[in-house]
């Protein structure tokens, strides 16, 4: 990756790179950025002024994924509160939560779990981000996660 280019990431779907809190590119991605933005604005509200609304949304979703000290940015949770498309961690698995259901992560795909996390958490998935899915925003999810 160069100065001043696109960061070329690829993640396995679309709730994984949300929880690594990146939104859709506005360029190639420009009607998933559209809605996602559309949610945004919803929910968070406009940009600061003089700032275009991508940069205000990459800013704040910034302060949610890394902190000072390097480490990712998390929060405390009940499982059972969480929206579709969160991630969260129980113990050094990561789980989505989709359709009702809780599917373990793995770099090749997903898989019903068999038991159900229950009680706090820790979400992987920036607040932000889930602030809109709890508003109605879907990810699109890796076909192993279909029920």
């Amino acid at each position: 990756m160069g100065p001043a280019a696109y960061t070329e990431l690829f993640f396995l779907d679309e709730a994984t790179a949300y929880a690594a809190g990146h939104r859709p590119c506005a360029e190639c991605r420009y009607r998933d950025y559209k809605e996602f933005s559309g949610y945004w604005r919803e929910v968070h509200g406009n940009p600061e002024p003089g700032r275009p609304l991508s940069k205000s949304i990459d800013r704040r979703l910034h302060a949610h994924r890394i902190a000072r000290n390097r480490q990712k940015v998390t929060f405390e949770a009940a499982a059972e509160d969480l929206p579709d498309g969160t991630i969260f961690a129980l113990g050094d698995q990561a789980v989505l939560v989709w359709n009702s259901w809780q599917l373990d992560w793995s770099f090749t795909g997903y898989r019903k779990r068999a038991f159900s996390g229950r009680g706090s958490v820790t979400v992987l998935t920036p607040r932000p981000i889930v602030e809109l899915f709890s508003e109605g925003l879907r990810p699109r999810v890796h076909g192993s996660g279909a029920n």
